[in-house]
């Protein structure tokens, strides 16, 4: 499976998506990061059966 390495900027986002759900419904917030996290390690998966190089 391709590495994922996530950016400082983009790990902020992803904690700022967070905490803006959170204040309405912390639930949700962990529903929609974990969603988001899980998507993006699925990428890695695809990409790297379709032998891309990714850095």
């Amino acid at each position: 499976m391709a590495e994922i390495v996530w950016t400082l900027e983009a790990a902020q986002r992803l904690e700022e998506i967070f905490e803006y759900i959170e204040a309405e419904s912390p639930k949700s917030a962990l529903n929609v990061v974990t969603g988001i996290y899980e998507k993006i390690q699925m990428l890695g998966l695809v990409l790297s059966r379709r032998g891309c190089i990714c850095r």
